[in-house]
C-alpha cells in the first residue's frame, strides 16, 4: 500500500470513528434528556412521544413503534409509534415477551426464531430490533425499531434501545402508581365523605376532639342543639362553647368535665346534667363521653350527646298521672269505704229508716271511678290509633237538643240560659255518632259546669267555606292567660277550674282535641278570665271519613 492509499484509509478510519463517538454521544444525550423528561413527571403520552421522536432522530428508522400487552396477556396492539399501522403485531416481539430478551433481526426472510409474521412483511420490514419493556407484575410490552432495507443494527444500538425502553418502564410504572395512589384517594375521599355522612345524619349529638379537648368534628345534631355552627366550635375547646351543669344546676369544674376526664383515660357515662345552649338556656342531656387510644396514646375523645327534655316531660307525665290517678281514684274509694262502715252501723242498729243518702253517696262516688277509669280507657284508645269511625248522617240540632236534655238537671240548677241557634235548621253532617256524643257533652258540660249561677251559654251551627262549624259559648270564669297554651294537655287543669270543681280529671279536652284531630277536623278557643270562653268545633263540609279499627270510644 502506497503513503497516499494509507493515508487515505487513515482518514476514513479517523472519520469513522469520529462518527461512530457523536453517535454515541447522541445516544447519550437522548438518554439523559429522556430521562429527565421522565423525572418531571410529564403525561406518560408526552413521554412516549419523546422516546419515538427521539428514537428516529438517533437510529434514523422508519418504523419505531410501541406496543401494549393486554391485562389477560392474550395479545400486543400498538400503543405509540410512526410508520407502523394499528394492528395486532406478529411474533417477534411475542418472542421478547417468553425469552424476556432482547432480539436483532437481520435480515427477515432468512429469520428462523420465529413463526409467522406476516404483518412485518405487510410493512416491507427486512431488518429491526425489539426490546422488552419491563412492568410489575408482567411486562408493559415490547419496544420495536424496523428498517425497510437489510441493515445491520449495533450491539450499541441494541443497548441505547433497551436503555430508552428502561426509562419508558420507569414512567409506565409511576404513571401506573399514581393513577392507583389517585383511584386509591378517591375511595378515601368516597369513603370519608360516606362516614361523614353517616355521622352527621346520626339522631345523636357527636362530638369528636383531639388529646387538646379541640373540637375536630360536631355532627348536624350536636348543632341543633347548641346552636353553634360546626365552623364556630371546630378547633375549639368545648369548655369555650358549652358550660355543662350538674342534676342540681350547679356549673360543673373543667377539671371533672366528661372530655377532661376521658384525655384521662376514664370512660364517663351520665344519665342526667345540663348543657348550655348558645343563647344561654339549659337543657338536659344523657351523655357517655370515651377516650380514643391509637396505640397505647390517647388520642382524644368521643362524646354522644343525647337531648332528654323530652323524656323528662313524658317522665314527668307519668309522675302526674300516677299521681292524680291515685288521689282521683282514692277519693271516691274513701269515701265509699266511710260510706259503707256508716251503712252498716245504721244496720247493726236496726235503723227505722234505710240511709238512702248513704247509699248515693255510694253511688256517685263509684261512678266518678268509673269516669276516670273510662276517660283512661278512651285516652289509650285514641293513642293507639285503634278506633273505628263509623260516619252516619246526623241531624245536628235533635242531636244537640238530646245531650242538652241529659245535662238539663245541672244547668236549671244554676238557673242558666242555654240557647242553639243553627242556620238552617235542617243542617246535617256526617259523623260518627259516639265521637260526636263525646265531644259535644264533653264541651257543653264544661260549658254548665265553670259558669256562673245565672249565665249564659249559647250554640251556634252554620256553614263557612267548606266547613261546618259548631261554636259553644259561656259567660263562665274563663281560661287565665297563662294556661291557654296547655288547656288541651293530658292531665292539665287551669288553677281557677280547681277552685271551682276539684274532681276533675284533666282528660276530657285532651281527648276531644285527640279525636277532632283524627278524624280531620278542627278545634279552638278564645277565652278570657272572668268574661267566658267560647270553643269552636270545624268539621269538612263531607263530614268524617271512615277508618278502620276495633275498638269504639267508651261514650
Amino acid at each position: 500500500m502506497d503513503k497516499k492509499d494509507l493515508g487515505e484509509s487513515n482518514e476514513l478510519s479517523t472519520r469513522e470513528t469520529l462518527k461512530f463517538l457523536r453517535l454515541r454521544a447522541l445516544e447519550q444525550a437522548v438518554i439523559a434528556y429522556l430521562g429527565q423528561e421522565a423525572l418531571k413527571k410529564k403525561k406518560l403520552e408526552r413521554v412516549l412521544d419523546l422516546a419515538l421522536k427521539a428514537i428516529k432522530q438517533t437510529l434514523k428508522v422508519p418504523i419505531g413503534a410501541i406496543f401494549e400487552l393486554m391485562p389477560d396477556g392474550s395479545r400486543l396492539i400498538l400503543k405509540y409509534g410512526y410508520g407502523w399501522k394499528k394492528g395486532i403485531v406478529g411474533k417477534p416481539t411475542g418472542y421478547v415477551l417468553n425469552t424476556r430478551r432482547s432480539v436483532i433481526i437481520k435480515d427477515l426472510n432468512a429469520e428462523k426464531r420465529f413463526g409467522s409474521f406476516k404483518l412485518l412483511k405487510k410493512h416491507k420490514v427486512k431488518s429491526g430490533i425489539n426490546v422488552l419493556i419491563e412492568g410489575v407484575p408482567h411486562p408493559y410490552g415490547v419496544l420495536g425499531v424496523y428498517s425497510t432495507r437489510e441493515r445491520k443494527f449495533t450491539d450499541d444500538e441494541v443497548n441505547f434501545l433497551q436503555s430508552v425502553a428502561n426509562i419508558l418502564a420507569s414512567a409506565i410504572k409511576r404513571d401506573v402508581d399514581e393513577e392507583r395512589m389517585k383511584l386509591w384517594n378517591e375511595n378515601l375521599e368516597q369513603e370519608k365523605i360516606k362516614d361523614e355522612v353517616i355521622l352527621s345524619n346520626i339522631g345523636d349529638g357527636l362530638i369528636v376532639t383531639d388529646k387538646d379537648a379541640k373540637i375536630v368534628l360536631v355532627n348536624n345534631a350536636l348543632e341543633s342543639m347548641l346552636g353553634w355552627e360546626r365552623g364556630e366550635a371546630t378547633g375549639r375547646r368545648f369548655s369555650e362553647i358549652c358550660k355543662i351543669y350538674d342534676r342540681n344546676k350547679k356549673e360543673v369544674p373543667l377539671n371533672k368535665s366528661p372530655i377532661f376526664l376521658a384525655g384521662k383515660g376514664v370512660k364517663i357515662f351520665t344519665k342526667e346534667i345540663f348543657y348550655q345552649r348558645k343563647d344561654g338556656a339549659l337543657f338536659p342531656v344523657a351523655i357517655t363521653t370515651t377516650p380514643y387510644k391509637i396505640g397505647k396514646d390517647i388520642k382524644g375523645s368521643i362524646t354522644l350527646v343525647r337531648d332528654i327534655t323530652q323524656e323528662r316531660l313524658i317522665d314527668r307525665a307519668k309522675t302526674e298521672f300516677i299521681s292524680l290517678a291515685s288521689h282521683q281514684l282514692r277519693t271516691p274509694l274513701s269515701a265509699i269505704n266511710w260510706l259503707s262502715e256508716m251503712l252498716l252501723e245504721s244496720l247493726v242498729n236496726q235503723a227505722k229508716e234505710f240511709p238512702k243518702t248513704y247509699v248515693k253517696e255510694i253511688y256517685e262516688s263509684s261512678q266518678r271511678m268509673v269516669t276516670l277509669i273510662n276517660a283512661l280507657l278512651n285516652v289509650s284508645r285514641v293513642e293507639s290509633g285503634s278506633i273505628f269511625v263509623e260516619p252516619k248522617e246526623l241531624k245536628l240540632v235533635p242531636f244537640i237538643q238530646s245531650i242538652l236534655d241529659e245535662l238539663g238537671m245541672l244547668a236549671k240548677a244554676k238557673s242558666l240560659d242555654v240557647s242553639v241557634h243553627c242556620q238552617p235548621q235542617s243542617l246535617k253532617v256526617k259523623a260518627d255518632l259516639d265521637i260526636m256524643r263525646i265531644v259535644l257533652h264533653n264541651l257543653i258540660s264544661n260549658a254548665i259546669k265553670y259558669t256562673n249561677k245565672g249565665g249564659n251559654i249559647k250554640i251556634d251551627i252554620y256553614k263557612k267555606n267548606k266547613e261546618i262549624l259548631i261554636g259553644i259559648k259561656d259567660t263562665g270564669i274563663g281560661i287565665p292567660e297563662s294556661a291557654q297554651k296547655r288547656i288541651f294537655e293530658k292531665f292539665f287543669r287551669a288553677d281557677n277550674a280547681h277552685t271551682v270543681s276539684s274532681d276533675g280529671t284533666g282528660l276530657g279536652l285532651y281527648i276531644v282535641k285527640s279525636i277532632i284531630d283524627q278524624v280531620g277536623g278542627r278545634i279552638w278557643f278564645e277565652s278570657r278570665e272572668g268574661a267566658g270562653t267560647s270553643f269552636y268545633i270545624a268539621l269538612p263540609k263531607n263530614g268524617m271519613a271512615p277508618q278502620p279499627g276495633y275498638k269504639g270510644l267508651i261514650a
